[in-house]
Parts: structure tokens; C-alpha cells; sequence
């Protein structure tokens, strides 16, 4: 009777939520429930619902409703047919069939297209004056109105345009191009006419600075001269260039870098970069979660930023962080605790005309599977801004590390080369690291690539107690797609190499699984692993009976879409590959063995990245080994297919 009871209560709720979404309908009007399209071959019906004033009302039952309308659904017959004739279809016909059912109203958009018209010839004039290199350069560059092409206005104005453009960051910064689409319907073929005015040859002259008050002018003058130098040839892009550049300064709210009216006189023109200086001084905080079949986590964060510290726009950092974490496996808690760092980051700019120096000093206290660990690390380096989007950093790093495990898997003993999970030692290398970035924007990336490749020598020369080489790369692609949807895409590989005799630094080695990574693998469990002592070896050993230790080789790729539903709220759809492999040299083998993890997740956008949801499914398993006796035995470690994780921000 008590089930019977809930489920009554269940139903009586769903009642209760649907007269309340009823009830925000007004009396005597009618509601749009659907807006459908019929006959459009050519043109989606996402693009052709942009266009209209009708819309229909969203399927969420707390959502409120949208009324129809027969005057607007004339007036989007009209804006359709005119829209299907900036497409090239002069011959497009819209009719609507309107069905009504119990006070809603559904609506049906016929689409009669036509036949498209395209283009015939595509003629540019006003070239002749220009020289023959840059003639040549305009000519053999291809426009976006082309011939078979059919004509729309879209490409008629981006030809234009780009024209425009190509010609201004080739000196001539007042181009004109004007023109006409000279359409035979009867024909159905168009004739492109592009008129050219270049204008005469310009060049930058004297640079003007406005808005500065603390910065010094000479500063932002400096910056800008490096872009576009004084009595250098006109280009709109090194204007652009100069503006990012004064804005990665991170002092300025608002930067602009334009061009003033041209001298007829000698052919120059001004350069004007306007500045909006942001306070020196910012503090911030901010608080953050994961969670995953391996580990939970909640941190906090704390920020102190002073980017004129002692003038000359040093920049000084102190970050913070603190929280707790627990790790597990299954419902067996591995180690739990608090967990923390804190650093002290100064930058010197300018030390060398684009080459900066950067120094480090922290302190962090965390815990991993296999052991605890507190350490304190150094770094000397020397960014150097080969382009805005290109650095070039060379380092040397020190870190004092003192390891405690977790679980009894090693001998007892010390470790001065952090080769075990147990003692202390001291790392010291050299790390040359080089990353491009041309995302469009860091945190929620809709467009370009990113890539980075860090390579690292420890040495005792350099006061390390172990000796290796490591190398890491990574490349990131983001393609936009229609209907907003974006392409994700991101392949990783990194080696590890202990000099001869030696095994390699735990705390060096590479780990797969977790929110992102592999996603059907929980956190850190994607690894070569090791017994508990205690433990019976067995070809299938329980999570609960291991850890991972890491390994010395990595490989992963992933492939996602981001697909928008409503509002800041998103889906993905992911595929990960990847596997780690305990040496190098032995086991390189097994990264031609990927685990393939199939998945899907929830997006939800804030300022601070979007919060995220996501669950993966192994449908490829190549179970992750057992070390004994130093390498890879025949025992694998069974972890679940399934992994569900929640974090803040794109796994990518």
C-alpha cells in the first residue's frame, strides 16, 4: 500500500506541475506550440529560424508561453521569401498551413525554392595601377564569390570586404571597393562587378598615447613601435598585433590602437593607441570541487596580484589554495586529509628587450594514491615573447620533496631519488618549454588551436639526486560546426627516460583517467600498478588490493562536441583513447593497446568556465598491469567500465 501511496503522490505532483505551467497562458490567446519547414533542400531550417518573428514556445513545462500571431506570420512569409532571394533564389515561393488544436497552434512553413541562380563571371576593376607584385598577389588569391557558386549577398559583401582588407595590410589603408551583382533571372546567372579605388601607398607615422596616467607613456609607446614602427607600411594587422600586445601587459581594463586621418602631404598616418589602465592591485577568491570514483575534492582559492610592484610594471603574485580530498577505490578509503599550496611569483619585463625573467618560490602538501607528499619547489626562468601567441621558456627548477606513503606497498627504507614512495630527495633540471596559442578565447574556446612541448633534463650536476630526461607535447583543435555546435579535438604524448640503472621518479611519471583524461577511468587509474604488501597476486586483482604507481610513457587522444541545448545549459558527446605504459623501452608496446572510452556529459556556462558532468563507458578495456619485481607481470587490476565525474571547467 505504501508504494502505492508514492506513486499516487507522483502523479499528483506531475498534475500539480502541469496546471501550473497552464496556468501563465493568457485568456483568448492562442499558444505556438511548434513552427515546422517543408521543401527547404538548400538551406537548414536552424538558419531559416533565425529569421522570423515567430516563436515556438520551448517544450519545458516551466518555460512561459508564446502567443501566435497571423500579422507576424505575414510579415514572415515576406522576410523568408526575401531571405531565399539574398540566397540566390529569385524564384522562391512561401506558403504557411496553420493547424489549430485545443488552444494551440502549430505552424507549417511550405517551401517552394526554385532554382538557384549562379554566378556567370566575376570581374574586378582598378587593379591596373597597382604594382605588378601586388597586382599578381590580389589576383591569385581566391574570393568568396566564385564562379558556379551560387550568388548570395553574404558572399557578395564578404568579397568585398575581404578585398578591402587584403589591399589595406598591403599598404593602402584608404581602399574603397565598391561595385554591383548584375542578376539575368531569366538566365538565372549573375555578373559580379568589383570596382577598386587603392588610394595611394600609405605609412605609419608618429604614435599618439591617450589614457595613461601611471603607465608610462613611453612604456606603451616602446610596445607599440615594436608592431609598427615609424615610417613602416600600413597594415591593419600590425595595428591588431600592437593592440594585443599592450593588452597581455594585464594593466590595462580597455586598449585600443587605431589609425588617425591620413596626411596627404607625405602619405603618413597617425597612430592613436587609447588606454584605459585597471587597478594595479586585485585581490581574488573563489572556491572549486571534483569528484570521481577515485577521489573527491573541494579547494579553496585566494589571489593577491600587484602588477606595478616597485614600479616598471613588475608584477607580483601570491596564490593560495586549500582544501581537503579524499581518494578511494570502490568505497574503500585509500587517504583522506588537507591539502594545500601556496606561491610566490615575481616577473621582471623587459629584462632584455621581449625577454622576461620569472621567479618562483612555493610550498605544496597534497596526496596522491600511492603516497603523501610536501615540497618545496624553486623555478629561475626567462619567458621570451617570440609573437604574442608564441613563448619560448627556458628554466631551472628545484624541488625538495619529502614522501610519505599512504599504503604499505614498498620496502621499508628510505629513497634519496624519489624512486620509492617513502623518504625524501631533492630533483633539480633544466625545462625548456615553447607554447602557441591561437585560441579565440581560453576559457570557453570556440575556434583556433593551442600547442605546447616541454622537455627536461635532471642531472646531479644540477643538484638533482636522480638523473632523466622528459619530454611532454600536446595539441589542441577546435573547430566551430553549425547550429553553434564546436569540435573539440586533443592528442597528448609524453616519455620519460631514468638514466641506465635507475628507475624513474614518481613523482615524474605519467598518469591517464579522471575528468580529463580518459574518462572511463577514475582519476589517476589509468597506470601501471602495484600490490599492497599483504596482498595475493591473482590474474584479476581488486582496485582495493593496489595502487597506481605511474608510468614512463603516455598517449591519449580525445574527440568531443559541444553541442548548446538552452541558455548557459550544454551537452558533449566524447571519445577518449589512450593508455600509459610502465618503461619506456619494455612496454612501448602497449600504447598501440589504447582503452577506448565512449561518453556523454552536461554543460553548464559560468564566468569562470562552465561546471560539468560527465560519464564514460569503456568499450575498449586493456586493464591496466600489475609491477612486480620491477616490471609488468600477467596480473591486471579490474577496474570498473563506468566512471562518473564532476568538475569546473572544459576537460580541454
Amino acid at each position: 500500500m505504501s508504494s502505492l501511496r508514492g506513486l499516487r503522490q507522483i502523479v499528483l505532483a506531475a498534475a500539480l506541475a502541469a496546471a501550473a505551467a497552464c496556468a501563465h497562458v493568457e485568456p483568448g490567446r492562442e499558444v505556438l506550440r511548434s513552427i515546422d519547414f517543408e521543401g527547404n533542400e538548400s538551406i537548414p531550417a536552424s538558419a531559416i529560424e533565425e529569421r522570423l518573428a515567430l516563436t515556438e514556445t520551448p517544450i519545458w513545462p516551466w518555460s512561459d508561453p508564446y502567443y501566435f500571431d497571423a500579422g507576424t506570420l505575414g510579415g514572415d512569409r515576406r522576410r523568408l521569401v526575401r531571405f531565399y532571394q539574398a540566397n540566390g533564389f529569385y524564384e522562391a515561393r512561401v506558403r504557411t498551413r496553420v493547424r489549430r488544436e485545443d488552444g494551440d497552434v502549430h505552424v507549417t512553413f511550405r517551401i517552394e525554392e526554385g532554382p538557384p541562380t549562379r554566378v556567370e563571371r566575376v570581374e574586378v576593376r582598378g587593379l591596373e595601377a597597382l604594382p605588378a607584385d601586388v597586382r599578381d598577389a590580389l589576383e591569385r588569391e581566391e574570393l568568396p564569390l566564385r564562379v558556379g557558386d551560387r550568388v548570395t549577398e553574404e558572399a557578395w559583401e564578404a568579397t568585398r570586404a575581404l578585398l578591402a582588407s587584403r589591399l589595406r595590410d598591403r599598404g593602402y589603408g584608404d581602399a574603397a571597393v565598391e561595385g554591383e551583382v548584375v542578376v539575368d533571372v531569366d538566365r538565372r546567372a549573375a555578373t559580379a562587378v568589383v570596382e577598386v579605388r587603392p588610394g595611394a601607398r600609405l605609412r605609419f607615422g608618429r604614435v599618439v598615447v591617450t589614457g595613461a596616467v601611471d603607465v608610462p607613456r613611453e612604456t606603451i609607446l616602446e610596445s607599440v613601435r615594436r608592431d609598427v614602427p615609424e615610417g613602416s607600411r600600413y597594415s591593419d594587422e600590425r595595428l591588431a598585433e600592437a593592440e594585443q600586445n599592450l593588452l597581455a601587459m594585464g594593466v590595462f581594463g580597455g586598449v585600443r590602437v587605431g589609425r588617425g586621418p591620413t596626411d596627404p602631404a607625405s602619405n603618413r598616418v597617425p597612430v592613436v593607441a587609447a588606454v584605459r589602465e585597471a587597478p594595479f592591485q586585485t585581490v581574488r577568491a573563489g572556491v572549486g570541487a571534483g569528484i570521481d570514483p577515485g577521489s573527491v575534492s573541494v579547494r579553496a582559492t585566494g589571489d593577491y596580484t600587484h602588477r606595478n610592484f616597485l614600479g616598471g610594471l613588475r608584477t607580483l603574485r601570491f596564490e593560495n589554495e586549500l582544501g581537503y580530498a579524499l581518494l578511494r577505490n570502490g568505497a574503500t578509503v585509500l587517504a583522506h586529509g588537507v591539502v594545500g599550496e601556496s606561491a610566490l611569483d615575481f616577473t621582471q619585463p623587459g629584462l632584455v628587450r621581449s625577454v622576461d625573467a620569472n621567479v618562483r618560490v612555493g610550498y605544496e602538501h597534497d596526496i596522491d594514491l600511492a603516497y603523501r607528499f610536501d615540497a618545496l619547489t624553486g623555478r629561475i626562468g626567462f619567458p621570451i615573447r617570440l609573437h604574442r601567441t608564441l613563448t619560448f621558456t627556458p628554466s631551472w627548477n628545484v624541488q625538495r620533496i619529502w614522501l610519505t606513503e599512504n599504503v604499505a606497498i614498498a620496502p621499508g627504507g628510505g629513497s634519496g631519488n624519489c624512486q620509492l614512495e617513502q623518504g625524501d630527495c631533492v630533483l633539480a633540471f633544466l625545462e625548456e618549454r615553447l607554447a602557441w596559442d591561437r585560441r579565440d578565447n581560453p576559457i570557453e574556446t570556440r575556434a583556433g588551436w593551442y600547442t605546447a612541448l616541454a622537455a627536461a633534463q635532471g642531472r646531479t650536476w644540477l643538484g638533482s639526486r636522480s638523473s632523466y630526461d622528459r619530454v611532454l607535447g600536446e595539441v589542441r583543435w577546435f573547430q566551430p560546426l553549425p547550429w553553434d555546435w564546436v569540435l573539440a579535438l586533443k592528442v597528448e604524448a609524453g616519455a620519460l627516460f631514468p638514466a641506465r640503472g635507475e628507475r624513474s621518479p614518481i613523482t615524474e611519471r605519467f598518469y591517464a583517467g579522471g575528468s580529463n583524461s580518459v574518462r572511463g577511468f577514475a582519476w589517476n587509474q589509468l597506470s601501471p600498478w602495484q600490490l599492497r604488501r599483504g596482498a595475493t597476486s591473482a590474474e584479476r586483482i581488486d582496485p582495493r588490493d593496489a595502487v597506481p604507481i605511474g608510468g614512463d610513457a603516455l598517449l591519449e587522444g580525445s574527440a568531443e562536441v559541444r553541442i548548446p541545448i538552452v541558455g548557459a545549459l550544454g551537452t558533449v558527446l566524447f571519445v577518449d583513447v589512450g593508455n600509459v605504459a610502465r618503461d619506456v623501452r619494455e612496454d612501448a608496446g602497449e600504447l598501440r593497446r589504447p582503452n577506448l572510452a565512449l561518453g556523454t556529459g552536461l554543460r553548464y556556462r559560468t564566468p569562470f568556465g562552465p561546471v560539468r558532468l560527465d560519464v564514460g563507458w569503456l568499450a575498449v578495456r586493456n586493464l591496466p598491469c600489475v609491477v612486480e619485481d620491477g616490471a609488468c607481470g600477467t596480473a591486471q587490476v579490474d577496474t570498473s567500465p563506468f566512471a562518473l565525474h564532476f568538475s569546473i571547467g572544459e576537460a580541454f
